[in-house]
């Protein structure tokens, strides 16, 4: 157990001149500098601001027919008051034949979705898709919809705004005030560390952000937080947003949906 330790350790060392490695294949990497790192003005403002989640679960699995649960709920806040919320039900049927894989949606929520069978983007091991995976992104799907259009200034969702699918890319593409907010990711330094831990031993600030391109950001709301989270979103006003995300940390760490 010693040896296991050790070498955990090991792997585990911090170091001045890390890099951030991207997890694409281009294998790139970025230098960490102290200067990226900014201080959080916390500020009054009138501005809005809704968190939103969802979760699902299956309740009929054949090889050939799937049917879903789907719950999507969001609140709004304002001048750290809820000032409104509300809860999407609905079920997705899924069926397989031999040309497509179909969603209908009871009620439709979201519109009907139509899927090959051999998506290269959802397939694995060059099998037809698992119906399982569909369900999931139907979910997915309903989330970002909804997001869309709910009335707030900022939008916060719970998670991140990759895209695997054209589907999810059209949505997230047209998006002008939501955010996607992770408590993980996979990217990690060149020496093999997580990049939002490394970053909060890095800095001495309390609340910060770092800026790693136009759209991404790391991001710590409160000093004590054992969090560092990835925060996606365009740079129209981004300070506002970490303001608000900090005054409403409770609201939004009680937005659980399943």
């Amino acid at each position: 157990m010693d040896l296991i330790i050790n070498e955990i350790l090991k792997n585990l060392k911090f170091s001045v001149d890390d890099e951030i490695l991207f997890d694409d294949c281009s294998n790139k990497s970025m230098k960490i500098k102290k200067k990226k790192f900014h201080e959080i003005n916390i500020t009054e403002s009138n501005k809005k601001i809704a968190f939103i989640d969802g979760g699902n679960f299956e309740i009929i699995k054949t090889p050939s027919l799937s049917l879903f649960f789907n719950r999507v709920y969001y609140c709004t806040y304002q001048n750290n008051k809820r000032i409104n919320k509300k809860k999407i039900e609905f079920y997705s049927l899924i069926t397989s034949n031999k040309e497509k894989i179909n969603c209908t949606c009871f009620p439709q929520v979201i519109k009907n979705y139509e899927f090959n069978p051999f998506d290269k983007n959802l397939i694995t091991s060059n099998k037809r898709i698992k119906l399982e995976k569909i369900g999931n992104l139907i979910r997915r799907l309903s989330e970002l919809n909804i997001a869309k259009d709910i009335p707030s200034d900022f939008v916060v969702l719970d998670g991140s705004l990759d895209s695997t699918h054209e589907y999810e890319k059209k949505i997230i593409s047209n998006f002008e005030n939501v955010a996607g907010l992770s408590k993980t990711t996979n990217l990690i330094t060149k020496n093999g560390l997580s990049v939002g831990g490394y970053l909060n031993q890095y800095t001495d600030k309390k609340n910060w952000y770092y800026n790693i391109n136009e759209n991404l950001f790391f991001v710590k709301l409160h000093k004590n937080s054992k969090y560092v989270f990835k925060l996606e979103y365009n740079q129209k006003q981004i300070d506002e947003l970490f303001s608000l995300l900090i005054n409403n940390t409770a609201s939004w760490n009680s937005c659980i949906v399943i």
